[in-house]
């Protein structure tokens, strides 16, 4: 289990993991985003994440077009 959150307020940042699963990057904008992944063995998944500014668990994930 990985968590990442963004501690910088003012800019924006983009994480893009070398093996993902169904999702591109993650885009962190504000002080507080967080995104906690899990490795599978192949690939880092998604299972939580947090945009700040909307204190929804959605907005920093940009899922794949399959």
């Amino acid at each position: 289990i990985k968590v990442i959150i963004n501690d910088t307020d003012g800019g924006a940042s983009e994480c893009t993991p070398a093996s993902v699963l169904g999702y591109t990057n993650i885009d962190f904008e504000d002080d507080g985003d967080s995104v906690t992944l899990m490795w599978t063995g192949t690939a880092w998944a998604v299972i939580a994440s947090v945009d700040i500014s909307t204190a929804a668990s959605a907005g920093i994930v940009e899922v794949a077009d399959d």
